[in-house]
Order: structure tokens, then C-alpha cells, then sequence
């Protein structure tokens, strides 16, 4: 259920999915760059409420 909600909040900007014979893949290099995005974020944002 994850997946579903990231892959559809524009907000998110969560990688785009590539399908291959009806699978989704997604690039690593693209889930690398989301998963610092989103500890940037989470830093930020823990940082400002202290």
C-alpha cells in the first residue's frame, strides 16, 4: 500500500515506475536520490520544531 500512495502523491515526487512485462521497476539511482530527499527533509523539519 506504500508504494501505491507514494507512486500517486505528487507531492512526494516518488520515481516514476518503468514497467517491464506488466512489473514496475524503478531506477535505484532515482530511489537513492528520493530517500535523501526525504532525510534532508526530516532533518530540516525536526530541526526547526526544536
Amino acid at each position: 500500500m506504500g508504494l501505491y500512495r507514494w507512486t500517486n502523491d505528487p507531492e512526494l515526487r516518488f520515481p516514476a515506475p518503468i514497467k517491464i512485462r506488466n512489473r514496475n521497476f524503478r531506477s535505484r539511482r532515482a530511489i537513492e536520490e528520493f530517500k535523501t530527499r526525504m532525510m534532508r527533509a526530516a532533518v530540516t523539519q525536526r530541526v526547526e520544531t526544536k
